[in-house]
């Protein structure tokens, strides 16, 4: 925890040094971690103890706090709070493109880092930090916890630009099996016979690890996504129509490490060409319900794959979109148009 609001103490000193306003307070602290803030002669403006922490180490026309009773604050020159600020990893928010997020009656909004100014009021459920001028902000999503961890998750979201505006909605549409067949023989055929252009996303996708695009006329037709892991790996290819996903296929190939255990338990070294492998393949077909098959080693078994999973993976999706359109401008146009 420590390492982390350190961090977040530089990220809000180096955002707010910027500004080039000649007054401005200093965060002063001493032997037993209590901070305030001092101005350019020395003259206590706030004494140290008052607040819990002080994040802010250059105060000018607004510093964050963490106030004992509210949390993580925005506070102005009289030490009026401004609003609150979103906890995130132990501390408050990160700024992520000039900006971070804000809190006022359970809403996400953000605040420019440099002013303190609030630049888009808080209206939405949740909203993702921005990221390439753009953040994905839902309305009604359900924040859902697994174990100490939580998620928000809903089939509203949408993508924002930083100046507030809607940059694509995120209504999908649904289609026949037949359909969703027809159109995915179409992309094999096509991607068979290297009629897509490939699109290569040059980081490492922050949900399918290595990641391809590939399109025709500047529509994204099909995704292809691996991370790999010493032993195994997990895919996702994804088949779309007009903007929307019309079919997923995501497979879990791993090695049978208790297997391998139970078969030489007293071997003195590890010998990973006796491993066996196993794979899991899930497949959903995105009609209205959905179709979900699973298979274990090519053998049907009964579905596990919930309805918080397929949010979860269409959300992913959604994300890999987001970064192909990044790499290269592939169309991102809400689906059906």
């Amino acid at each position: 925890m420590r390492s982390t609001i350190l961090f977040t103490f530089f990220l809000f000193a180096a955002f707010q040094l910027v500004a080039q306003t000649s007054d401005y307070w200093i965060r002063s602290c001493n032997d037993n971690d209590e901070c305030g803030y001092v101005n350019e002669r020395g003259e206590t403006m706030i004494p140290q103890g008052k607040y819990t922490l002080c994040f802010s180490d250059t105060f000018r026309t607004y510093g964050i706090v963490l106030h004992p009773e509210m949390g993580f604050v925005a506070i102005d020159r009289n030490e009026q709070i401004m609003y609150e600020v979103l906890a995130y990893d132990n501390g408050p928010d990160y700024v992520s493109d000039g900006l971070f997020r804000i809190v006022k009656d359970d809403k996400i909004g953000f605040a420019n880092a440099e002013t303190g100014a609030v630049v888009i009021e808080s209206r939405f459920r949740f909203a993702e930090p921005f990221f390439r001028g753009t953040s994905w902000v839902c309305d009604n999503c359900d924040k859902v916890y697994d174990g100490e961890h939580y998620s928000y998750l809903g089939n509203d979201w949408y993508l924002l630009d930083t100046a507030g505006n809607t940059v694509r909605m995120n209504h999908r549409k649904t289609y026949s099996a037949d359909v969703i067949r027809k159109q995915v023989t179409a992309i094999d055929k096509l991607q068979k016979a290297r009629q897509l252009k490939k699109i290569s996303y040059p980081e490492m996708s922050s949900c399918g690890g290595g990641l391809y695009g590939y399109s025709q006329k500047g529509k994204l037709q099909y995704i292809d996504a691996t991370y790999g892991a010493e032993f195994g790996y997990s895919a996702q290819k994804v088949w779309f129509k007009d903007s929307s996903v019309i079919k997923i296929v995501l497979q879990e190939h791993h090695a049978d490490y208790d297997a391998y255990s139970a078969k030489y338990p007293n071997a003195e070294s590890f010998d990973e060409k006796l491993l066996t492998y196993h794979d899991k393949v899930t497949t959903i077909i995105l009609t209205n319900p959905p179709i979900i098959t699973q298979t274990f080693d090519g053998k049907k078994v009964p579905v596990d794959f919930t309805d918080k999973d397929l949010q979860k993976t269409l959300r992913c999706i959604d994300q890999m979109m987001l970064e192909l359109w990044w790499a290269e401008s592939v169309d991102f146009s809400n689906p059906g148009d």
